[in-house]
């Protein structure tokens, strides 16, 4: 298959396809009377596991280790470690998010509160020696 034929396939540029081979993804023999580059189903299945794995924001250096050079339990630590880093950034994510609706309802609401005023009571703090920090007076701890 020539290169604009797995360009088509995969809906990759063929710029695209060379980059993967001068990263060492793909090795597509070459015929000896020209140089046309043909690619077999391996490297069609090799250039569908990168870009699964660019989708999974894996980088070209983590690629070729994972899909050349490593075993499997590499493969699985990799796979993981993202996992953890993905999960990590979901939450930081969705504290964000909820600091920025908080802060989005008050601000939507602040013209209603113009000329309003109330007292509104605090939680009462004390320090705890014991655990270095501040805790609520009501909290049931033993100091």
């Amino acid at each position: 298959m020539k290169i604009s034929e797995v360009s088509q396939l995969l809906g990759l540029s063929t710029e695209t396809i060379r980059f993967y081979e001068q990263q060492n993804i793909v090795n597509p023999l070459r015929k000896m009377n020209n140089t046309y580059r043909n690619y077999e189903v391996w490297d069609i299945f090799d250039l569908m596991e990168c870009i699964r794995y660019r989708n999974m924001n894996f980088s070209m250096k983590e690629i070729e280790l994972m899909m050349k050079k490593e075993d499997l339990n590499f493969l699985c630590l990799k796979v993981t470690a993202k996992h953890d880093e993905i999960t990590k950034n979901v939450q930081k994510y969705q504290f964000i998010l909820n600091v920025i609706e908080d802060l989005k309802e008050k601000l939507e609401t602040a013209y209603l509160n113009i000329g309003n005023y109330w007292v509104k009571k605090n939680l009462e703090l004390k320090y705890s020696t014991t655990r270095n920090r501040f805790v609520p007076m009501n909290a049931n701890f033993s100091f």
